[in-house]
């Protein structure tokens, strides 16, 4: 799911698509972007 979401933020810009998906997930959104990326890749 960790994976799923961060390949949403990559073409999805941060406001309402990030609220829209989990609000959660807007704060800690620039923190968990290179982490994700980092283990998508």
């Amino acid at each position: 799911m960790t994976a799923e979401l961060g390949r949403t933020f990559r073409y999805s810009p941060p406001g309402p698509p990030a609220e829209g998906h989990q609000g959660l997930t807007l704060p800690k959104q620039s923190e968990s972007h290179p982490a994700l990326d980092s283990i998508d890749e």
